[in-house]
């Protein structure tokens, strides 16, 4: 998703969070559980995919940091979103 200026309070929560990757696995069952994406509706996988890049644009911008390990995980999630809304909704999310 390259625009994140949606007014959601937990994109906005993510964004202050000072330990993203633990908001996230707190807030999101998908960072622990692939196979609970299969059961989230569109909106939401989208919603999750959005949160997702918060924190890797965090990354990159150097205002959060994360072991090599961490990182991996995030880009694996991102891709099984991504699969799971191309092959259950017939969807390709902006990338």
């Amino acid at each position: 998703m390259n625009e994140l200026t949606c007014p959601c309070f937990m994109k906005t929560d993510l964004e202050l969070a000072v330990d993203k990757l633990s908001f996230l696995e707190e807030n999101y069952s998908c960072m622990n559980f692939p196979e609970y994406l299969k059961t989230l509706p569109k909106h939401e996988l989208l919603c999750c995919l959005c949160l997702i890049d918060v924190v890797i644009l965090s990354i990159k911008q150097k205002r959060y940091t994360c072991t090599i390990t961490e990182l991996i995980r995030l880009y694996e999630c991102r891709e099984n979103i991504i699969l799971v809304i191309f092959v259950k909704y017939k969807f390709h999310p902006r990338l």
